[in-house]
């Protein structure tokens, strides 16, 4: 199955927006196989129960109850389930948030690697 993201979850699941950020809790309650996912959004997942698999394409993350990962927009990513049961929080976010954060913080960053990077 093809998923474009928010867009699936604004169609299946009860998303919450504000100005530049939507926030949506995600569950699947059956195991399912390698979804293809594009993420036309900036995405920060809180994993609060279960596992699932993110293969990129060089690259392949296993996501686990209490990770936090970003995701940035877009990349492709086949999605696939390992537990009965997932849980997660999602925040998709415009790049406008994150740029104001560092720019509030005067955060800097030393190396390039880091945002050559599909997921951190």
């Amino acid at each position: 199955m093809k998923v474009i993201l928010p867009d699936f979850l604004e169609e299946n699941y009860r998303l919450n927006k504000l100005e530049n950020l939507s926030i949506c809790q995600y569950i699947q309650y059956e195991e399912q196989y390698k979804n293809e996912v594009f993420i036309s959004t900036n995405i920060l997942i809180f994993v609060i129960k279960g596992s699932k698999i993110l293969h990129f394409k060089d690259e392949k993350i296993v996501a686990n109850s209490e990770d936090i990962l970003f995701l940035k927009s877009g990349n492709y990513v086949m999605s696939e389930m390992v537990d009965d049961y997932y849980e997660a929080i999602l925040f998709m976010y415009d790049d406008t948030i994150l740029l104001d954060f560092i720019k509030k913080y005067n955060l800097s960053f030393d190396g390039k690697s880091l945002f050559e990077s599909n997921i951190f």
